[in-house]
């Protein structure tokens, strides 16, 4: 008998990816009328991907630069990518008076980013991470995967769909000294409820006094106000405090390159002394280059390429902006066209509020609706959603918003009814 045989054949099936599974439903139905709010992908006003004009420019200029060649790169990544997504997440005055103490790698788009963050922490051993409850679906695979343990914090309170930052600290602090938390910079995922700068302060408070780590996941950035700037006042705050820190960055959405894998994993090593701080990131980072030449050796060159093409070009940048303006603007529009709907047709009665579908930004929008009333949207509208009623506002257009509301007016009413 083949030991090795037997160990492959004593595998195990595992349930499909619960997103990408409702998205092969989705292409699977034959309804007319079927609408896809599932998968955090943007789509224009005619609920098509759309590739960004600057990124066509960049790889037209890429397709003449004769200096270009498919030869490796570096296993920690694409230097000018690096340094471009630095300055993106913190500003580059920040990324400068940080110095050695900030050191950075490229990442196979912010799963990989993550993955990398965990398999660094795991060097030091196991620790408990915290999420966000609730928290992106794949936060907790690969936690797991890297040999860490799960804990939560409160963050949704369901009452208000609000944040619920009494809980979320009285959490925090009730948690084992030296966790790793994990922190959505901005258009937190599902819920689309983001923090104040102010609460970010107190945040950060108990981050500090309990010597937790922070970890933020960056997927969103420019896609709330419109400005990378902006949104990365959380990024800033934690790294102008001295504090350790990693930030997992992707640039699937801010740059519609889904399917190129441009991502970062940046370490930011406390400033009580300068040069163990700086000592303690190049340790990180040569413990990242040996992660990454275990895993996948080198990173993808095409997508880092395009995002320090653009961010290096001041003309190209300027128009970038401009496109991650329109697209964030597009979505908050069709949070009030939704909104607006839903109000006017009365869906959940007189007394129900659809205010937080306009308070929450992003993305994504937590409208409230039970696992039932999602099952009947789904199965009788073909309307395709999460259980846990996340939405992705980018497959809103005007030309289905008003039969996502009555989809959901009529589920809500039947669903009272049983």
């Amino acid at each position: 008998k083949n030991p090795q045989m037997a160990t492959i054949g004593s595998i195990s099936a595992v349930p499909p990816d619960a997103i990408f599974g409702l998205l092969a439903k989705f292409k699977a139905c034959t309804a007319e009328t079927k609408v896809n709010l599932t998968i955090g992908a943007y789509r224009d006003e005619n609920g098509n991907p759309m590739v960004l004009k600057t990124v066509r420019k960049a790889e037209r200029l890429m397709l003449d630069d004769a200096s270009l060649n498919k030869e490796y790169l570096p296993i920690t990544g694409d230097v000018a990518f690096v340094r471009a997504a630095q300055e993106l997440a913190l500003t580059a005055p920040i990324v400068d008076n940080l110095g050695d103490r900030l050191r950075s790698v490229q990442a196979l788009s912010g799963t990989g980013a993550l993955r990398l963050a965990f398999e660094l922490l795991r060097v030091a051993g196991e620790s408990l991470v915290l999420l966000s409850s609730p928290t992106w679906g794949n936060h907790k695979n690969i936690v797991k995967a890297s040999g860490h343990r799960v804990g939560s914090y409160r963050y949704f309170d369901e009452s208000s769909n609000a944040l619920d930052l009494d809980g979320m600290l009285a959490d925090l602090e009730a948690a084992p000294d030296g966790c790793v938390v994990v922190l959505h910079a901005c258009a937190h995922n599902p819920t689309g409820v983001d923090a104040t700068i102010e609460q970010w302060a107190r945040i950060r408070d108990v981050l500090r006094a309990k010597k937790h780590v922070a970890l933020f996941d960056v997927a969103y950035q420019g896609y709330v106000s419109g400005s990378p700037e902006l949104d990365g006042a959380a990024l800033r705050l934690f790294a102008e405090s001295g504090d350790d820190m990693i930030v997992c960055q992707s640039f699937s959405k801010i740059f519609g390159l889904y399917c190129e894998r441009a991502g970062a994993c940046h370490v930011v090593m406390s400033d009580s002394d300068a040069a163990s701080g700086a000592e303690r990131a190049n340790a990180a980072h040569t413990q990242l280059a040996r992660i990454s030449r275990a895993s996948f050796s080198n990173p993808p060159a095409h997508g880092a390429r395009i995002v320090a093409r653009v961010w290096n070009d001041a003309t190209l940048r300027a128009e970038w902006l401009a496109e991650l303006r329109g697209m964030a603007e597009r979505i908050e529009g069709m949070r009030k066209s939704l909104r607006a709907e839903l109000e006017r047709i009365g869906a959940g009665g007189s007394e129900h509020s659809w205010q937080h579908i306009t308070a929450q930004r992003g993305m994504f929008a937590y409208t409230g609706l039970s696992e039932d009333t999602v099952a009947h949207v789904v199965d009788k509208h073909a309307v395709y959603m999460t259980s846990a009623g996340r939405i992705s506002i980018a497959g809103l257009n005007e030309s289905n918003v008003a039969y996502v509301a009555e989809a959901f007016r009529d589920a809500l009413a039947t669903v009272k009814q049983q």
